[in-house]
């Protein structure tokens, strides 16, 4: 099919993408706070798209999410993740049904300062949520940390760091020291 097409431009601009595991829903985050969510007849498509729904970070009872990045949504779709360029922070939104917007409210929020001594650029589930990845740099390179959670997606049961990934910027041709 053609698929379901929307200019951005009277709503802001796109700031990022994900899709969930099995590709048959696209979700695109945009600069005014809005998420839209594209069902996908064949996996991975964006040209199959034949619905498509959205929701308003704002208005979502105790949340304001700033101009929201990346994202990572739960194999069941009850747990969706957020990254809050602007407050530095990873939102996690809760929906009681999976996939359905009209269902959500914010959970909670793992913000930077709080969990790692600088800015988060990014992040990342393992495929069975059991593990995130957080990625940062600072004054000594790039740093990817790694968590435990005790429950799959969720941020609230993560616990200390598992361990540290250091990579080194070296412009002499060697590969990265771990």
């Amino acid at each position: 099919g053609s698929g379901v097409t929307h200019s951005f431009e009277s709503f802001g601009y796109s700031n990022g993408h994900f899709f969930n595991h099995d590709g048959t829903k696209l979700f695109v985050t945009l600069t005014n706070d809005v998420i839209y969510q594209y069902s996908l007849a064949t996996a991975y498509q964006p040209t199959t798209s034949d619905s498509s729904t959205n929701v308003n970070l704002n208005t979502i009872s105790g949340g304001a999410n700033n101009s929201p990045k990346s994202g990572s949504i739960s194999t069941d779709g009850t747990l969706m993740h957020i990254m809050d360029s602007t407050d530095d922070a990873i939102c996690q939104y809760v929906m009681t049904t999976g996939f359905d917007f009209s269902t959500i409210s914010l959970d909670d929020t793992l913000a930077a300062n709080s969990h790692h001594s600088s800015p988060m650029k990014s992040f990342a589930f393992n495929g069975d949520g059991t593990k995130l990845y957080l990625l940062d740099n600072d004054d000594e390179g790039i740093k990817i940390k790694n968590y435990t959670l005790s429950t799959a997606f969720d941020i609230t049961t993560k616990g200390s760091v598992l361990s540290t990934m250091a990579l080194t910027r070296d412009f002499m041709g060697r590969d990265p020291e771990y």
